[in-house]
């Protein structure tokens, strides 16, 4: 047997007795210490744990800080952390910051998982930073569909019929081929646990390096040893994800589903306590994001195509909190910048407006 696969043989046996351990907390201890011999083990460090590997001087940290507020003084740089491509959002968030956990939630049907594939989307194809998403509600096959759909702009259910013209085929060639360069990856292995996250998420950092983490979504995840106790699993899985995002240093997004007396009200807005399972997700989030749309909630609108979508920011640890407007293309799946009429267009209308009005009423005055 060759070194290589008498390495994995030992993996896997680790893999199995730690699964047999019947104390959690052993177990936990037990993953950790084999994740880091396996990046031992094929020839790459370990990533840095800021949090474990030393202590910081606090003049390197102002020193950072400061560079980084002088940038954004000149007008650098206004985004400190990972642009998202929604401006609104970037704008009183900086960017996604290294360490922060955001939860996104919604009422069902509303667009939760478009909006942060939109995310990834952006993060991959125009910063080229690398995204690890962990999809546990669509096979990766169902999610590059909706990907694809929503980088070629052609309807989402065009491209499943397979009713496609010669346009719209070369519009999703490009985008696949744009797609594929990407540094996106996409885990859909069902039922995942938090561990394999973990594990999975280091082995990235450390090989092919990480900028961001998507999980859709938390109440899909497991823990192991709290099976008969749902509020204290998904309890471990926020407090295993926050603690992810601080030992790697980037942002890590979660989707959160709603509990169901919030899903079955008739308010537009949801609020924080309507997060599902568990209270420990507003604890541990640093950003809480809730989208809202009138259509989900009136039914007797009628909604043109471009359907206004409130992103509320009902959470923000280090900044303010409020709303946006962003459209919703439903047949591409994607979200895009809502751009309603600026102040100098609305005044220049309002005064061209006035000038109309004041010649009717000079004619009519001259007429009569």
């Amino acid at each position: 047997m060759s070194n290589q696969n008498q390495q994995m043989q030992n993996i896997l046996n680790l893999r199995e007795i730690i699964q047999n351990v019947k104390f959690p907390k052993m177990r936990r201890f037990l993953e950790q210490a084999r994740s880091k011999n396996i990046y031992t083990e094929s020839g790459n460090d370990c990533p840095e744990n800021p949090e474990r590997s030393s202590f910081c001087p606090i003049k390197d940290i102002a020193e950072e800080n400061l560079r980084m507020l002088k940038d954004i003084n000149t007008g650098k740089s206004l985004i400190r952390g990972v642009a998202t491509g929604f401006e609104e959002l970037d704008r009183m968030t900086s960017g996604l910051q290294n360490s922060d956990l955001i939860v996104i939630s919604g009422y069902t049907g509303i667009g939760k998982t478009a909006f942060v594939h939109n995310i990834s989307q952006y993060v991959t194809l125009e910063t080229k930073i690398p995204v690890a998403y962990f999809s546990l509600e669509l096979s990766k096959n169902q999610l590059f569909l909706r990907i694809l759909a929503s980088e070629a702009r052609v309807d989402l259910g065009r491209i499943c019929k397979g009713f496609l013209g010669k346009d719209n085929w070369i519009r999703l060639k490009t985008a696949s081929e744009k797609i594929s360069s990407s540094p996106l990856y996409i885990f859909d292995t069902p039922a995942i646990t938090i561990h394999e996250v973990q594990t999975t998420a280091r082995r990235m950092k450390a090989n092919e390096g990480l900028g961001l983490i998507i999980v859709d979504n938390i109440q899909l995840m497991q823990a192991e040893g709290f099976r008969n106790t749902r509020d204290r699993e998904i309890s471990e899985i926020t407090h295993s994800l926050k603690a992810l995002a601080m030992e790697l240093q980037i942002p890590v997004i979660a989707i959160s589903q709603l509990n169901r007396r919030a899903d079955n009200s008739q308010t537009l807005h949801p609020n924080i306590t309507d997060l599902r399972d568990s209270g420990a997700i507003e604890q541990d989030a640093n950003v809480i994001l809730f989208i809202c749309r009138d259509k989900i909630r009136k039914k007797n609108i009628d909604i043109p195509e471009e359907k206004i979508t409130e992103i509320v920011i009902a959470k923000h640890s280090n900044g303010p909190t409020g709303s946006f407007k962003l459209a919703f293309l439903e047949r591409f799946t994607r979200f895009e910048n809502f751009a309603p009429m600026g102040r100098e267009v609305e005044e220049a209308a309002k005064n061209k407006i006035e000038e109309n009005l004041a010649a009717i009423e000079a004619a009519f005055k001259s007429e009569f």
